[in-house]
Parts: C-alpha cells; structure tokens; sequence
C-alpha cells in the first residue's frame, strides 16, 4: 500500500490510457490489492488498481507472439457458450467451432 500523506500517483503501467501522468488520489484502498480512487480531471473520477501505479508495471512487456493452449481456448469456449447460449445457435456457437478446429490443427 502507498504512503497515505502522499496524494499524488503517477500511472506507470505502460497500456494504462493515462501512463506516464500524475493523478490525484480522492480515496485510497482498504486492501493492499484494491484500488486507488482518483481525479483525472475536475469531475472525472476513476479507478486504478494498485499495482498500475507501481514503477514495477513499466516493466511489464508482451510477447510478439501469442501462447494459448488449445485446452483453455476450448474452456473459454465452453465458458460462452454457457453465458450467452440460450439453446438456440449463436455466434457463442460459432465460435466453438472455430476453436474446436483450431484445436484440431494443433494436434
């Protein structure tokens, strides 16, 4: 957790729409893992995880390329099926069929 006389934060988390800028805290967290109240600008009050102000998450990078394993594709796919199907065929379905093939390919 930050230092509670301090007011200010600045967004370090390089994908943050407002990295690299100094916001000012309204409320703090109760927890060590919550999050930062703060004013962007007069009115305009958000949001931030903790660990998005930290200079830790500057550091953070992405691999040029994406690794998902066929399994977890599958899961998320069941996942939506189950939230946005209703019996009848939907995109959710669609989408199933793709990872399923996707799935497929891999082996």
């Amino acid at each position: 957790m930050h230092d509670t006389s301090r007011s200010r934060f600045t967004v370090h988390y390089r994908f943050h729409p407002l990295h690299g800028r100094e916001v000012e805290a309204v409320s703090l967290p109760r927890h060590a893992d919550g999050a930062v109240t703060v004013e962007d600008r007069p009115g305009c009050r958000l949001k931030i995880p903790l660990w998005m102000l930290s200079p830790a998450a500057s550091r953070l990078s992405l691999d040029e390329q994406p690794c998902i394993r066929p399994r977890v594709l599958l899961e998320l796919a069941e996942l939506l099926r189950e939230l946005l199907g209703n019996g009848e065929p939907s995109a959710a379905d669609d989408y199933v069929l793709g990872v399923n093939y996707f799935c497929a390919a891999q082996k």
